[in-house]
């Protein structure tokens, strides 16, 4: 299963646990990519807050349902670089140090890979720090050259007290060149602005129907039934001043409530500038829908922390 816990820097970190005692039990996440890379980097910040006694598979990546390759923890703290044909079948391709893993300590793991049968690369790095590198080795399994999907969680074979992992801080880029250590921050919207189409299920204030923490459903929303319908939100300032930011997203859990078809796109105000991007097909149930903005729309320049404190975001009604 997974719960929620305390992230690495507050908010929250998702922790893959089973009960112990169960054989062959799993608790694992996968999240589509949305397109094939055939050189890719993945970081994620990583902790073991209890050990495990087995060797486990703590980051998968695969072609659809076909596993390429993965990184295990083995109970000694060492980290294995492996190419895998199941969760439970796999070729070490190389390893790190014993003890590179310290249980109940925060680490940050970058993969940097290219899929390949007889170049493939797949180097590890622990907190800045290089630990595997390999080149010229095989990464590819069966016929798919590239990967699209993401797994993570406790890929648990076997009967044993249970251990506890925990995720937080990931990225997936398409290029096999790390960004080193990231955080990922949550801002929620924080106000409503002039710009508030959209109907309210309760109460006067739109943006307070959809800052939860966690989704809740029905249990508080915000409507819009007619094309070119618009909410905008200010949103809670950053925690510090970055060096840098990679990428801002955009999230909504949206559905449609009738026959006809629905899209909505997930607008934002840098500025001066409007940018609704692409448009998203809604179903009769809640799906989550995610854009990715990798330059501000006002500058076409890399995100600063004045630009994203300042942003206004929320639901347009398209289609």
């Amino acid at each position: 299963a997974f719960s929620l816990v305390s992230g690495r820097f507050g908010g929250q970190a998702a922790r893959a646990f089973t009960a112990g005692g169960y054989s062959s039990a799993r608790a694992t996440m996968t999240r589509s990519l949305g397109a094939g890379y055939n050189s890719f980097s993945c970081g994620f910040s990583f902790r073991r807050a209890s050990n495990n006694t087995v060797t486990y598979p703590i980051i998968l990546f695969l072609n659809g349902t076909t596993y390429q390759i993965g990184l295990s923890l083995s109970p000694d703290g060492t980290l294995n670089a492996g190419r895998y044909t199941s969760v439970s079948a796999s070729t070490t391709l190389g390893s790190s140090a014993s003890g590179t893993i310290t249980t109940n300590v925060w680490h940050y793991i970058e993969i940097e890979a290219t899929i390949n049968d007889t170049t493939g690369v797949f180097r590890v790095k622990v907190d800045g720090s290089l630990v595997i590198n390999l080149s010229n080795v095989d990464t590819r399994n069966g016929t798919p050259t590239t990967i699209d999907n993401v797994e993570i969680g406790y890929f648990k074979s076997g009967s044993e007290t249970g251990a506890n992992f925990d995720y937080d801080d990931i990225y997936v880029t398409d290029s096999a060149t790390s960004l080193g250590e990231r955080r990922v921050e949550t801002l929620r919207p924080a106000a409503d602005t002039a710009q508030k189409d959209f109907a309210r299920s309760a109460g006067s204030d739109n943006f307070a129907l959809v800052d939860e923490t966690l989704v809740n459903g029905d249990t508080d929303y915000v409507q819009g039934s007619t094309v070119g319908n618009l909410d905008r939100y200010t949103v809670g300032a950053l925690s510090s001043t970055p060096a840098s930011i990679s990428a801002v997203q955009l999230t909504a859990f949206a559905l449609k409530t009738d026959a006809a078809t629905r899209n909505i796109a997930l607008h934002c105000r840098s500025g001066a500038t409007d940018s609704d991007g692409p448009n998203y097909a809604l179903a009769a149930s809640y799906g989550k829908f995610d854009r990715i903005l990798e330059t501000d729309p006002a500058t076409s320049a890399a995100w600063t922390s004045t630009g994203v404190n300042s942003l206004l975001i929320g639901p347009k009604v398209t289609v």
